[in-house]
């Protein structure tokens, strides 16, 4: 049965969870065994060189055999076998293994302490590293067997006499051996089963990397959180995975995780079709292991919820502007920094009559036009903001000066004397005052002095109308 065979639902994706993290345990156990096999077939070779064998070319096929198994199972391992395809590699290492191993110690029977009689330990703990417990027994029993028929054929073959306790202490060393290790086994491979079952149950990110900065492990929620399969992003570098001013520059900060135990940080993360996901990322260095370990939690929709707490606590609603209070405090800074302010005060004229003849829905839709003509005729720094009813404010952006005020002022006057659009044709004119800062300045007395100049400029108009 192969991984993707695995039946999906609730109950079914727990126990398809539990089946591939033993999994990969097995798959782990036997890439270790990689590493030791490799080191069995050079103390094969030595021995073929420094012993002498009873008939040399066996052991030189014995060392042969050794590197052929060895390449053999580093070939299937590589391939990555199914779940039952591990079973079976491992019941035919094992048998491969203590087929060589029993011809070794066959042809090598002239000497009764010839360090050969330890190689069934080697049957005991691959019994005990696969199967556990049981393994262990079994291999310790199947390895104390050869090693105590190996003794009694080369006392035999030696002409030297054998005490009967000496086999059984052999074959119960045998058995103690597979037995302690195959439950040290055995507990190891629960806690890696009930560790990445967790994982990979978890709703959170989890994710392993180097000092270096690869990525080497990550559970199944990076799918649901950032669009990736899990063995897409093995082998990549974590940074390429963070928004580039977000990035963290170089390999990760090892010594300051080491003086602070852990760390907590908000990045945002690229999703795989392209948006920026926000994950609050624990990390724990494992100094040991030369590992980060980093869980994260998906907080895009809080930073979206207060990305728009905080529009509203300083935006209009209606218009999308700013709103009074965002206004009073950009000028308290820029006067604070002693920066030359010019402030625009826009009122509307006749807008009264839009709401009384049209209905308030159709002034709404007259206010959004109005802030949105006065966004476009000026620059994209000034700021603009409703302070109640139709009442508007611009405040250019630095640096400023009498002549630009006054020419703004006119363009939005011209602006928003062309007609609105709302169902019907409404127009709607404006009075523009402007006011520019004076030494010890407050937000108030510059806001008041933008009013008094757009009253001014009303009562122009006004007079100039009846003229």
């Amino acid at each position: 049965m192969s991984e993707r065979a695995i039946g999906t639902g609730t109950v079914e994706d727990r126990r398809r969870r539990r089946i591939l993290a033993d999994h990969r345990a097995r798959l782990a156990i036997e890439e270790g065994m990689q590493r030791c096999r490799f080191w069995f077939a050079g103390i094969a070779i030595v021995q073929l060189l420094l012993y002498e064998a009873d008939r040399p070319w066996v052991s030189a096929a014995n060392a042969a055999a050794l590197v052929l198994v060895w390449l053999a199972v580093r070939w299937a391992v590589r391939r990555g076998p199914t779940i039952a395809g591990v079973r079976r590699l491992g019941w035919a290492a094992m048998a491969a293994d203590t087929l060589i191993i029993a011809v070794a110690m066959v042809n090598l029977l002239r000497d009764p302490t010839d360090p050969v009689q330890m190689l069934p330990v080697i049957v005991a703990c691959e019994a005990a590293l696969r199967w556990g417990r049981f393994g262990g027994l079994g291999g310790g029993l199947l390895a104390g067997v050869m090693a105590a028929a190996w003794s009694v054929a080369a006392h035999r073959t030696a002409d030297v006499s054998l005490p009967s306790a000496f086999v059984t202490f052999r074959v119960a060393v045998m058995v103690g051996v597979g037995v302690l290790l195959g439950s040290v086994m055995s507990a190891a491979v629960r806690e890696r089963r009930r560790a990445e079952t967790i994982s990979d149950a978890s709703s959170d990110l989890i994710a392993t990397f180097g000092f270096d900065g690869q990525v080497r492990s990550v559970n199944p929620a990076c799918e649901a959180i950032l669009g990736y399969r899990p063995e897409e992003l093995i082998g990549i570098d974590r940074a390429d995975l963070i928004v580039e001013e977000d990035r963290p520059g170089g390999p990760p900060d090892v010594e300051g995780l080491r003086r602070e135990q852990s760390r907590r940080e908000e990045l945002r993360f690229v999703h795989r079709d392209g948006h920026h996901v926000w994950l609050e990322v624990d990390l724990q260095v494992d100094v040991d292991e030369r590992l980060v370990c980093a869980i994260g939690r998906d907080v895009s929709e809080r930073r979206r919820t207060e990305a728009e707490l905080r529009r509203r606590a300083d935006h209009d609603d209606l218009t999308g502007v700013a709103n009074r209070s965002q206004l009073v405090a950009r000028l308290a800074r820029d006067l604070d920094d002693g920066r030359d302010v010019h402030l625009l005060f826009v009122d509307l004229d006749g807008f009264k009559a839009v709401n009384d003849a049209h209905g308030h829905r159709a002034g709404d839709v007259v206010l959004q036009e109005v802030a949105g003509r006065i966004r476009a005729v000026g620059e994209p720094e000034d700021l603009v903001a409703r302070l109640a009813g139709d009442e508007f404010c611009v405040l250019l952006a630095p640096p400023s000066d009498d002549a630009r005020a006054r020419r703004r002022a006119a363009d939005i006057e011209t602006a928003l004397a062309r007609p609105y659009d709302v169902g019907d044709t409404v127009v709607v004119g404006a009075s523009v005052g402007w006011a520019a800062s004076c030494i010890d300045d407050r937000p108030a007395d510059l806001l008041e002095r933008a009013d008094l100049a757009m009253y001014a400029a009303k009562r122009a108009r006004r007079r100039a109308a009846t003229a």
